[in-house]
């Protein structure tokens, strides 16, 4: 039978119900000191274009936080990255913000040029900002953080 199921006409098979949802872009940045720049590049649907931050060896780039306002129902977020930093970030520290507080998601590996979805644990609670510092593995050097795109799945 190699690789074929049978499924007799009593079993049933249940499907979960998907929302429906969009991507959508942050509908501003805020961003301490404004060490990040170019960051209206962030929302602009180009993944050829992208925000900078210089970050010093082995330390994390300055907090970049993108708001949604109003807030949204949000179940996940993605950002994208620029595939010429290989071998400089390969992580990036993630938080979102509901119920009037910071949630801390982790830390999440980055594929450098594919978007990076995380789950915000958040299914049934309004978002209103995401927080997303990258991390330089380089232990002599400082380097160019290029955040390309970052987006928000809101639930309709």
């Amino acid at each position: 039978m190699g690789g074929h199921k049978t499924i007799s006409s009593t079993s049933r098979e249940v499907v979960a119900a998907v929302p429906l949802s969009v991507w959508i872009s942050p509908t501003s940045i805020y961003t301490p000191f404004e060490e990040w720049q170019d960051t209206p590049f962030l929302w602009d649907n180009n993944l050829s274009t992208y925000a900078i931050c210089n970050v010093e060896p082995i330390d994390h780039s300055i907090v970049l936080d993108c708001l949604i306002t109003p807030a949204i129902i949000c179940p996940k977020i993605r950002f994208f990255c620029d595939l010429s930093q290989s071998g400089y970030f390969s992580t990036a520290l993630v938080n979102v913000f509901y119920e009037g507080a910071w949630h801390n998601l982790g830390y999440f590996s980055i594929t450098l040029g594919v978007w990076i979805e995380i789950n915000t644990l958040a299914t049934t609670r309004a978002v209103s900002k995401a927080r997303v510092q990258f991390y330089n593995d380089d232990a002599l050097d400082s380097h160019t953080c290029k955040f390309t795109e970052f987006q928000f799945l809101k639930v309709l």
